[in-house]
């Protein structure tokens, strides 16, 4: 008889144990920021602060969430590890309806925004779910039709998005305003003496004080060109690069046109949504408001980010370098555009008619809706036109794609892989 010669040992998949990594220590450091988030609420309930408990609260409801949706890209993993199917399978069956639940939400919150008492209560479940519908209802008309590839990639690929993306911004932004902070001392010698001199005063105790020694500088053109360059330029150039950090993990991979803008629709719902806990926990009496205009933005941010991704597929595959420029650039441009007029609109309202500034700066504050609405739907007819497009090239398999195929994270005939584009 011969001896059985024993199975050799698997490899270890690197990418599972990273991804597995990633999310627990992702599911750990985001719980642990909402509980101390938490007991700082408990301090400002004492005092008696209850609107700054609210934005806490919120905060913290927020950053839990986000840790929650950390846990199937953490399975999906392990499960890969152990060489088992997944038992379960996470998957929205009609997510064009869900759409319908936000405008009773957003009125619930409008209501429950009233008073402090009942914004505590009632507003932070309010707030995750209108968020999340939101960003999942946009995330479900740009993938309509398309492979978004194994549930593990697309878990990881969105996480990477909520959680990497932007800490990776949040320190290029940080480190760019440092750079523009500097410029601005330089513009204005002045100021350091003032800061030097509040910093050994008690003006920092002071608010209005504090406004009051600063408002010399602050109500000045300069003031505004400086915010609105880091606004307008800095910060798209920036978000638009990290924003579709879950594509560029799949250089290597020669990810299709399909599956590259599928995943940065992925990654930049997943950016979306944390902006949409984060910056919509302060405003107070205004979060419906601000809830619905953050529509608009999670829409330019899951658009640019698939644009990008789709331009990141196509310079892999068929070396395309000049598309992807040229497709970066339009995703700046778009962002630049909303910030823009975001930036001069606050501005011209808060200068009022104590800053001389250029004419244009108020004739697109009076145009701003406008801008604000052709946006909008230039963004939707490109989401709409990107997403017909790619599957109208998608050519059908000639067979089924194995169940086992999935399990091993091996990606259907029918994603695109055989897209060309024009």
């Amino acid at each position: 008889m011969t001896e059985t010669q024993p199975a050799a040992p698997s490899k270890p998949h690197w990418p599972s144990i990273w991804q597995l990594i990633l999310s627990l220590l992702g599911i750990l450091g985001l719980w642990g920021i909402s509980l101390a988030v938490l007991l700082a609420v408990v301090g400002s309930v004492l005092t008696g602060d209850l609107l700054s408990a609210t934005a806490l609260v919120l905060n913290a409801a927020g950053t839990a969430f986000a840790g929650l949706l950390l846990i199937p890209s953490a399975g999906y993993a392990l499960f890969r590890l152990l060489d088992k199917p997944a038992p379960f399978h996470l998957r929205l069956r009609r997510p064009s309806w869900v759409i319908l639940a936000l405008p009773p939400i957003l009125l619930l919150g409008f209501l429950a925004a009233r008073t402090q008492v009942t914004s505590l209560l009632f507003l932070p479940i309010l707030h995750v779910v209108a968020a999340a519908i939101s960003v999942g209802w946009l995330l479900a008309l740009g993938l309509k039709g398309l492979s978004v590839g194994s549930p593990q990639r697309a878990w990881g690929i969105f996480d990477m998005g909520l959680v990497v993306a932007p800490l990776f911004s949040l320190v290029a932004e940080l480190a760019a305003l440092f750079s523009f902070g500097v410029l601005y001392l330089m513009i204005n010698p002045g100021l350091l003496d003032v800061l030097l001199g509040i910093s050994q005063s008690t003006l920092l105790q002071s608010p209005e004080a504090l406004l009051e020694q600063l408002e010399p500088y602050l109500m000045q053109p300069s003031t505004l060109y400086i915010i609105l360059a880091f606004g307008a330029l800095v910060v798209p150039l920036l978000e638009e690069l990290f924003k579709p950090v879950g594509v560029w993990l799949l250089y290597g991979r020669k990810p299709s046109a399909v599956q590259g803008f599928a995943a940065g629709l992925l990654s930049g719902a997943g950016y979306a949504l944390f902006e949409n806990f984060s910056l919509g926990a302060s405003a107070g009496e205004d979060w419906a408001m601000v809830l619905s205009a953050r529509i608009g933005t999670s829409l330019i941010h899951i658009l640019t980010a698939g644009m990008v991704g789709w331009a990141l597929s196509l310079a892999w595959t068929e070396k395309r370098y000049l598309r992807l420029a040229l497709t970066y650039l339009a995703a700046v441009a778009i962002h630049a555009m909303w910030n823009g007029t975001v930036i001069i609109s606050a501005a011209t309202e808060l200068f009022g008619t104590a800053v001389s500034l250029p004419e244009i700066f108020y004739i697109l504050s009076t145009a701003a809706p406008l801008i604000f609405g052709a946006l909008i739907m230039g963004c939707f007819m490109l989401l709409f036109g990107f997403n017909s497009a790619l599957r109208r090239a998608i050519i059908p398999p000639a067979q089924p794609q194995p169940a086992v195929d999935v399990i091993l994270d091996k990606e259907p005939s029918n994603d695109g892989s055989n897209y060309q584009p024009d």
